[in-house]
C-alpha cells in the first residue's frame, strides 16, 4: 500500500498520514506500507507492520 504526502515534517499531519496508511494496510491484510514524501525517509513500525518513509524522488529513480 502506498500513500502519498508533500511534507509529513509536522506531527499531527505525520499520524494522520501513518494512521490513514495503516487503516488500508488493515483489510488486504499487508504488513508494509509506503509513505512518499517530498524529502523525508526512515522507517517506522506498529507491532508487525512496518512503514517505510522515503523521498518520492528516489521512488521514481528505482522505477527504472
Amino acid at each position: 500500500m502506498i500513500n502519498a504526502c508533500f511534507d509529513a515534517s509536522n506531527p499531527d499531519t505525520r499520524r494522520r498520514e501513518m494512521n490513514g496508511l495503516l487503516k488500508g494496510m488493515e483489510k488486504p491484510g499487508l504488513n508494509e506500507g509506503l509513505l512518499l514524501t517530498r524529502d523525508e525517509s526512515g522507517q517506522w513500525q506498529n507491532g508487525e507492520q512496518f512503514i517505510h518513509i522515503r523521498p518520492l524522488w528516489t521512488f521514481l529513480l528505482e522505477m527504472n
